[in-house]
């Protein structure tokens, strides 16, 4: 099973009731005036956050896709374990799936198993399948069945569960990558809950496709240094987009503008270092020159396998 035409390495914007900057459907109506061209929603916010109306929110994606926007549907596990909610069902997830149109999915991760996950859920959509942690052995070995299973077409994995620091986090995403190409088909290699942009490239070094996360509503992007600002601030950041020169309103509405253009551009220009092998270049930039070479050195490892799965 084949997933859509993408452009990767790419970046999807999280849209969850756990972020504080505004309800789903003020997010939503954002990305839509941004035209941005990838978005993942979450299937316990469609059911219960947006507007309280699963026909609402069916209907602001279906906008979206409309305008040529691809629709990552999430279990909505993240926004349970942080709103502390204990009864959000795979059915459940189902029955949203089944309503609210999206071009791929996320597995469900909650109390069941993935084979009943499969059975309940049972959509034509492009799956992607969630890894969870463990050593390193373990995320090869799940990373291996779900290669094996026709049924998906690519995987998933929390950024936190790759790994304690960055080279370590190349290395897991690197073993994924290299297990991964074993298949007769391209899979997809999605980390979850990944938007810093130097971060972003290391893993893309390693072989990761797509990122999604809530950065692009946390802050605003200085694109000088790659870090995140305040919003008041933005203005001081010597950015000279449309969003930053022209569009008046609250100082938080046009930040979260500038960082979706930020991060559509910034997927370009690493598609573009990928084709020319500048990623080490652009790395040696932001974290220097030894920490860069330590990263090629990781990916290079797992790619001449000279690193055992579990090593740490």
């Amino acid at each position: 099973m084949g997933v859509p035409n993408l452009s990767t390495p790419t970046y999807f914007p999280a849209v969850s009731s756990t972020c504080s900057v505004g309800p789903p459907e003020e997010l939503l109506r954002l990305l839509s005036e941004a035209a941005y061209p990838r978005v993942l929603v979450s299937a316990y916010d469609c059911r219960h956050k947006i507007g309280g109306d699963l026909s609402k929110a069916a209907t602001l994606v279906s906008t979206l896709r409309r305008a040529g926007c691809t629709v990552l549907l999430d279990s909505g596990i993240f926004e349970c374990q942080v709103l502390g909610i204990t009864d959000w069902s795979a059915k459940e997830y189902a029955e949203v799936a089944g309503v609210v149109p999206h071009d791929l999915h996320l597995s469900y991760d909650g109390p069941t198993t993935e084979r009943d996950h499969r059975e309940r859920l049972n959509r034509p959509e492009p799956l992607l399948n969630i890894i969870h942690g463990g050593d390193r052995q373990g995320i090869v070995t799940k990373t291996r069945q779900a290669g094996d299973d026709g049924s998906v077409s690519g995987v998933a994995i929390p950024d936190r569960e790759c790994g304690p620091n960055l080279l370590e986090r190349v290395r897991t995403l690197s073993a994924i990558r290299h297990e991964l190409n074993r298949c007769d088909e391209l899979l997809l290699l999605h980390v979850l809950g990944c938007g810093n942009p130097v971060v972003m490239a290391s893993y893309a070094l390693a072989g990761a496709d797509s990122f999604d996360s809530l950065d692009w509503v946390q802050g605003a992007v200085d694109v000088r240094t790659l870090t995140v600002t305040d919003p008041i601030l933005l203005g001081s950041t010597g950015c000279k987009c449309g969003f930053c020169s022209d569009l008046p309103g609250p100082d938080r509405e046009r930040a979260i503008l500038h960082n979706l253009l930020f991060y559509q551009d910034f997927g370009v220009r690493l598609r573009q270092m990928i084709q020319d092998r500048t990623v080490q270049d652009f790395l040696q930039e932001f974290v220097g020159k030894e920490r860069a070479e330590k990263v090629v050195k990781a990916v290079t490892e797992v790619e001449a396998g000279q690193l055992g799965a579990n090593a740490r």
